[in-house]
């Protein structure tokens, strides 16, 4: 049976290649074992997924690329062979467009080896790293970083599920909540790290804690400024102007009117400082006196730190978002500061410059590969620590990704058809309506009717006043929001939201149609007001009869 014994020298020659790929300073030999197999078997998925990481962990990425390619091409699609090819586009150098499209098939890659194996939990920590290197490449919204924090925890959940626990997986999913500014899960992350043997944790928890410490010390204190200089940052901010080109007239907002919800001005403040972290933070001072941080996602700090000057540069800060920071530190000791978000840094404008959205990064993100620590296994395949609209595989399993958007279009479809039904029920309203010029030339007859009979015109409704029904026509529509705002949170990925996205639509057709209802009654006024000119001349007719006799 020489067919038999050539596969099994072959097996045997592949056994001996993975175990040298494990060793340190074996790579070579491993490369020219693992290759003569492949000259022997093409269609040996394992040997291509092993030649591709022995490449990965000498950083010859364009090899491992070409490995991981030939095994899809040559064995057909495999999660682990998607798996690593993602990894390895986030390797790969290159011009800013071919990084940034390296990034986008990464994440494309990521999620196809997610949809062939759900179960795998190093499908969803590449998936989760992918989405971070996404965000921060292409310079998508942050929020998008709400997916990666879902596919952490997935993957964190699926290794549990196995008894095995990885350190590079906690140490990713810490420094996604860190970049959110979501510290107490950054620190719950950092310290299942440190657990479990990651050295590095230990410095990144403290550096949230001198963070935190130093904003919140910042805030609480004002700078340690003098009551004179308090009183120079905050004299002329009332009196700024608002952004040059506001129709609308809108009023500046001080840090309480976010806090609490009210106005829609743009918040005004003075720079006071600049923290040296990402994102990029700013401590500010608004018209009242109060310190808050300003946190500018998706900005670079050197091109923030050239456009302001610190206690002198006064910003009109658009669509920004408030939250309360609490950091729980050693000993029960807690830090606590107000914050103020923005996703872009064109939505801030320096008075007298313009907006800052020339400081918008443009990311140019290098993985930092480190050695794939491997044990034999029946699909030899790992994860190595990685760094910091996309055509799905398969769009059944890939649904769970998918929700959010797809209930966030239909919402918006449905609030849009459900505004253009009133629109068009406020015109038929107001074409249904007499005019004024023929309720004018209606009124003068009757007053010369009962003139020439002279008898007192009684007194009617105005028909200028206007209707309840019609009234309401007019009043702000709660469901009529900016639909521009911030969707739902995208830990919502996981969850089917059929049901309520129909019933928003039901109650928007339903409100619809009780507008256009509402417009009918206008037919029916005409009809009474002929009937009241009809009984007001027979009136005026008896009377004169009367006084005949």
């Amino acid at each position: 049976m020489p067919g038999a014994s050539r596969e099994l020298k072959n097996k045997g020659l592949f056994l001996k290649g993975r175990a040298a790929s494990l060793l340190p300073g074996q790579e070579q030999a491993a490369e020219q074992m693992l290759s003569k197999v492949l000259k022997l078997e093409p269609k040996f998925l394992e040997a291509w997924n092993a030649l591709g990481e022995v490449y990965w962990n000498s950083q010859n990425y364009e090899k491992a690329r070409g490995c991981f390619e030939q095994a899809l091409e040559c064995c057909g699609e495999n999660s682990v062979s998607l798996r690593n090819l993602s990894m390895v586009l986030r390797a790969l150098d290159g011009s800013v467009d071919v990084k940034g499209d390296n990034y986008r098939q990464a994440l494309e890659k990521a999620k196809a080896a997610v949809a062939l194996d759900a179960s795998d939990g190093q499908n969803w920590e590449t998936l989760g790293n992918a989405y971070v290197g996404d965000v921060i490449m292409n310079a998508k919204h942050p929020e998008e970083i709400r997916k990666a924090l879902v596919a952490y925890a997935k993957s964190s959940s699926a290794y549990e599920k196995v008894g095995k626990h990885n350190p590079s997986l906690q140490l990713n999913w810490g420094n996604a909540a860190k970049y959110m500014e979501d510290y107490d899960l950054a620190l719950r992350c950092y310290q299942r790290a440190h657990d479990i043997g990651a050295a590095a944790a230990v410095s990144e928890i403290q550096q949230i804690h001198e963070l935190a410490e130093q904003i919140s010390s910042y805030v609480e204190r004002k700078g340690d400024l003098k009551l004179k200089q308090l009183k120079d940052l905050t004299t002329d901010l009332k009196f700024r102007p608002v952004i040059e080109g506001d129709k609308e007239g809108h009023n500046f907002r001080v840090l309480q009117d976010l806090r609490t919800g009210e106005g829609a001005g743009p918040l005004v403040a003075r720079v006071v400082t600049i923290i040296d972290r990402l994102p990029v933070i700013l401590i500010c001072c608004d018209a009242n006196g109060e310190f808050f941080a300003l946190s500018l996602y998706t900005a670079e700090r050197d091109k923030i730190a050239s456009a302001v000057t610190a206690r002198k540069t006064v910003l009109h800060i658009m669509k920004p978002k408030f939250a309360q920071v609490s950091v729980m530190g050693p000993g029960g000791k807690t830090w606590s500061y107000a914050s103020a978000r923005v996703a872009h840094p064109g939505d801030v404008t320096v008075v007298g410059s313009g907006t800052l959205a020339s400081a918008a990064a443009v990311a140019q993100v290098r993985s930092g590969a480190e050695r794939v620590e491997t044990k034999p296994r029946a699909e030899p395949c790992t994860e190595p620590a990685s760094e910091l609209s996309t055509k799905a595989r398969d769009p059944l399993q890939e649904q769970w990704i998918e929700a959010s958007d797809a209930k966030t279009r239909k919402l918006t479809a449905k609030a849009r058809a459900a505004a253009l039904a009133k629109s068009k029920a406020k015109s038929k309203a107001r074409k249904e309506r007499p005019s004024a010029k023929n309720r004018a030339s209606t009124k003068k007859a009757e007053q010369q009717t009962c003139v020439a009979h002279d008898v007192q015109i009684p007194e009617e409704q105005d028909l200028d006043e206007q209707d309840p029904d019609e009234q309401y026509l007019h009043e702000q529509d709660p469901h009529e929001q900016d639909l521009d705002e911030q969707g739902p949170d995208e830990q919502d990925l996981v969850v089917n939201e059929q049901d309520r996205a129909t019933k928003d639509a039901e109650d928007a057709d339903e409100q619809a149609a009780s507008e256009v209802a509402s417009t009918q009654p206008s037919e029916e006024k005409d009809n009474q007001n002929m009937g009241r000119q009809a009984e007001r001349k027979r009136w005026c007719d008896v009377t004169s009869d009367s006084e005949d006799d």
